[in-house]
């Protein structure tokens, strides 16, 4: 996902303190590039996470 680059470590502190539903990992700091690695169990509460935190910051889902 992309998200602003400012909102990584909130986006980062948000999923650590959800702790079993996925590990973010910042691809590209600079363009705000970020993955979130979950498995096949928690994949539908990653994604509820990720919807949730559109209202928090702007986030862009680039691939599923």
């Amino acid at each position: 996902m992309r998200v602003n680059p400012k909102d990584i470590a909130h986006l980062v502190v948000i999923f650590e303190s959800h702790e079993s539903i996925g590990i973010p990992r910042t691809i590209d700091q600079a363009d705000g590039v970020v993955e979130i690695l979950t498995s096949p169990d928690y994949i539908e509460e990653a994604r509820a996470l990720i919807e949730a935190l559109k209202e928090e910051m702007r986030v862009e889902v680039v691939r599923w």
